[in-house]
């Protein structure tokens, strides 16, 4: 609504093309993030049925492990990325205090806060990565999906994806046994 009524260089902010693709980066980021947290949520559905005769965890359960504070971290850091480059959407009304928007910046940025800090999160990514090969089993997972998706539309993409993956093992590979080197690259 905003933008069809806002006009900067003599026409509507609705058509000024730096203004749309801002607007559907946060809509991508912002359904990243839900896709994600479903994803996660399924999971822990999972892992609340599972019965375990033998005492071992899961692959789900693992995964979990892995996967929460990555969640909490990704969307936490998202929203006060994605609230920030609303206001300077809406200029000098996203700022103002009667518009709303600052109460919402306000939420999103004590979420990084009461989900745990980024230092501390970091820290318990690698916890299940140390003590239960969590990084192999999630490596699995995504070549499963990828293998899944090699006739989508989106097939062109699976190769950044791979090389992603295969530069988050060396990553991996390279700090795993080194606590100096793992701290100093936590985040």
């Amino acid at each position: 609504d905003y933008a069809s009524r806002r006009k900067t260089f003599g026409k509507i902010l609705a058509d000024n093309e730096t203004h749309v693709a801002t607007l559907a980066h946060m809509e991508v980021e912002l359904r990243a993030q839900l896709h994600f947290f479903v994803d996660v949520v399924l999971m822990l559905g999972k892992v609340e049925c599972e019965e375990n005769d033998n005492n071992s965890e899961s692959h789900h359960s693992i995964m979990l492990r892995l996967l929460t504070p990555l969640l909490k971290l990704y969307t936490a850091k998202q929203s006060m990325h994605i609230v920030s480059e609303g206001i300077e959407c809406l200029g000098g009304t996203g700022y103002m205090e009667d518009s709303g928007i600052p109460v919402i910046l306000r939420g999103a940025q004590v979420t990084t806060i009461w989900e745990g800090t980024t230092n501390v999160l970091a820290h318990d990514v690698w916890r299940p990565i140390l003590k239960q090969n969590a990084f192999h089993i999630f490596e699995q997972a995504v070549i499963g999906l990828v293998e899944k998706a090699s006739s989508d539309p989106f097939s062109p993409f699976l190769q950044s994806i791979m090389s992603a993956l295969s530069s988050l093992k060396t990553f991996i590979t390279r700090t795993l046994q080194n606590d100096q080197l793992r701290n100093k690259h936590a985040r």
